[in-house]
């Protein structure tokens, strides 16, 4: 996790106890030069992180050994560059680049290697793969584009009514982007787009698929629930609050108000108060381990037990 001490950023490894209910112990603190404010990846024995905000300098993304925190590699990234990172197989798509993304090699005497690096636009937010193919949005130009994992070459790319405001995510044969305007779906084989969803407005925080839907959490503070075939809205929840994104799985939905967490059916139905924290705020996505949910909050790392 993501962690700031008396001497500076940092990226922490707890390990937590065996009885769920004691606190995890620290295993290890790796310094960073700026704030870490994007999630880590891990594979395998190896954790990889992105540091700093867009337009900071002496950014870097570092690959660290998850036994001790030691850096086993590292490469730089460009101040203007958004910075998100995907694992995709045997390599890692970065959005290293204020002008594009890298496909960097993980393993052998190559890893920490670009293979093959893209020049499309900035990328917004990031990238989306699906069987050795990487769907990308980007910025100056407003595109969609779907890349070959293995060379980085363009398969299809389509302009965008106006521009991405996140990542794409990618469920069966169609691709998701959230735009100024509301919500896209493009069809994963040649681009064309199947449907777009105004009534959505802006997406403030990363869509969530399951089940056949979208979930999307807007600036009037409205959760959508989208049919991903139609993209009709198949139900619209009000007074979310916007402190940390919906945990929408074929388990339910939880989501955030004002006076605490809301669960719901995944069609947003039977909905009803879970946890009302007091003094505390969320920052942080939530993550759910052996029926516990854990969030980064305003008096750190905080565990929920009876998800």
């Amino acid at each position: 996790m993501a962690a700031t001490d008396a001497s500076g950023p940092c990226l922490e490894k707890l390990v937590l106890n065996s009885d769920r209910n004691q606190l995890p112990t620290a295993a290890w603190r790796a310094r960073s030069t700026n704030t870490i404010i994007r999630s880590p990846a891990a594979r395998g024995q190896t954790v990889y992180v992105v540091d700093g905000r867009p337009g900071e300098k002496g950014r870097q993304l570092r690959a660290l050994n998850a036994e001790d925190g030691c850096s086993r590699w590292s490469i730089p990234v460009e101040a203007g560059a958004f910075g998100e990172i995907l694992l995709a197989g045997n390599r890692l798509i970065a959005a290293n680049l204020e002008n594009g993304v890298s496909a960097i090699e993980l393993e052998g005497n190559d890893a920490g290697k670009a293979l093959w690096t893209t020049e499309n636009g900035a990328s917004v937010g990031a990238a989306a793969a699906s069987d050795g193919r990487v769907a990308l949005a980007t910025k100056n130009p407003d595109r969609l584009v779907l890349l070959d994992a293995l060379t980085g070459g363009e398969l299809w790319g389509c302009d965008l009514e106006s521009a991405a405001v996140l990542g794409p995510l990618i469920d069966g044969e169609s691709v998701l982007v959230a735009t100024e305007r509301g919500v896209a779906a493009h069809a994963l084989a040649d681009g064309k787009r199947k449907w777009l969803q105004n009534d959505t407005g802006r997406a403030e925080l990363p869509l969530a698929l399951a089940e056949g839907r979208a979930c999307c959490l807007n600036s009037a503070r409205q959760l959508m629930l989208l049919d991903i075939e139609s993209g009709k809205i198949v139900k619209k929840l009000t007074a979310v609050t916007k402190d940390c994104p919906p945990l929408f799985s074929r388990a339910g939905l939880c989501f955030s108000r004002e006076n605490g967490l809301t669960r719901a059916s995944p069609e947003g139905a039977n909905q009803r108060p879970w946890l009302r924290p007091s003094g505390i705020e969320f920052e942080s996505p939530f993550v759910v381990l052996d029926s516990r949910l854990y969030v980064g909050t305003s008096k750190g790392l905080t565990c929920f037990k009876g998800l």
